[in-house]
């Protein structure tokens, strides 16, 4: 065993004098790689700090103009606010600024704005900790025009998506009430029995299963209501199109 150490240290020293040159300009190149690596990230943090400095201080300029009824003021700020999150994407602070900004707008009911904000966000970082929210607020915006089915293809993401997010059941919740006013209350039913189940198994709040049992009693109610027209109307006339869906309940 000592005579293969030897021999091994021997080989070792060998190889180094042989490739000096080699591995020399090598660990130049890794520490110039760090080096630069700590300068970019010293610089991005330095630049995300005043990023979001910057963006903190639109915000509140923008909440406090529409607090105070100032319009103008209110678009100013916010425009601002949209223009530096969308130059500024890549960066946390960029984010977050956009997705207050698709905030602002929903709350100021321009809905398919909000809607298109939103989705870029959940789109381009899927990962960020405010896209499941994002994509939530997606469907309630779509929700919100009537767009039923554009809320439905998300909201059947989110499932696959942010399974374990505080939004889930929310956006369960949104499902199943979309299926229910379309009047495919096979499908709500599954997903509230869907999200019940998760939900005990989870031993989540309690607040989510009172819902769940509202809208279930709901659904019993509409299907019943469902079932009854349908025996009323004459059997030679077929039901009249009603454009549009129900109201939300």
């Amino acid at each position: 065993m000592a005579e293969y150490n030897k021999d091994f240290l021997k080989s070792t020293a060998a190889f180094i004098r042989a490739n000096s040159k080699q591995i020399l300009i090598t660990i130049s190149a890794l520490l110039v790689i760090a080096l630069g690596y700590y300068i970019y990230h010293n610089m991005r943090l330095k630049k995300e700090k005043k990023l979001a400095g910057r963006m903190f201080d639109l915000q509140n300029d923008a909440l406090l103009a529409e607090y105070q009824a100032e319009e103008e003021k209110f678009k100013r700020h916010k425009k601002k606010l949209i223009e530096l999150a969308n130059k500024n994407f890549s960066y946390t602070a960029g984010k977050r600024a956009w997705y207050w900004s698709a905030e602002m707008e929903r709350q100021d009911m321009q809905y398919t704005n909000a809607a298109a904000k939103y989705k870029r966000l959940f789109q381009e970082a899927p990962g960020f900790y405010l896209s499941p929210a994002a994509l939530y607020k997606c469907a309630l915006c779509y929700t919100e025009i009537g767009e039923f089915q554009k809320a439905v293809t998300w909201l059947e993401k989110f499932d696959v998506k942010y399974e374990n997010n505080f939004y889930y059941p929310q956006a369960q919740l949104l499902l199943a009430h979309i299926y229910r006013v379309r009047q495919d209350f096979s499908s709500a039913r599954q997903t509230l029995k869907s999200l019940e189940k998760k939900i005990a198994e989870e031993n989540a709040s309690k607040m989510y299963g009172r819902q769940i049992q509202q809208q279930l009693s709901i659904l019993k109610i509409k299907e019943k209501q469902s079932g009854t027209s349908r025996q009323q109307a004459p059997a030679s006339k077929a039901q009249p199109q009603v454009p549009g869906l129900p109201p939300l309940n």
